[in-house]
């Protein structure tokens, strides 16, 4: 598991959190963008210019992976049209807390299925 927290002093806690339970992770101090790999799951939430950072984390999901993102009604149609034609999405799931607060999984397109 990779954590990628661009602000230091969250990442700095992050480290320390992982350190202090165990946890067979390593934190990334820096943008995600940056990263030179891909992941079977990229989760988001609260994130400034939300658009940017779903096509960011797109490119970053390999064939058959999962993008994750905590995101409003209203914003669904744009994290879809930000991720790409390569997202297969399922139905949002509601989350209690709010009134149009939803989590959407979209399953990046293994083109070798395809055909």
């Amino acid at each position: 598991m990779t954590l990628a927290e661009s602000q230091g002093k969250k990442a700095a806690f992050l480290s320390e959190a992982v350190r202090v339970l165990g946890i067979a992770a390593r934190v990334h101090s820096g943008r995600a963008e940056a990263l030179q790999q891909d992941f079977d799951c990229v989760t988001l939430r609260a994130v400034d210019r939300m658009e940017a950072a779903i096509s960011a984390a797109a490119r970053l999901v390999r064939r058959g992976g999962w993008l994750a993102v905590l995101t409003t009604d209203p914003e669904l149609v744009n994290v879809k049209t930000s991720a790409g034609d390569e997202f297969g999405w399922r139905q949002p799931t509601r989350l209690p807390g709010g009134e149009n607060r939803v989590l959407v999984l979209g399953q990046r397109v293994d083109s070798t299925l395809s055909n």
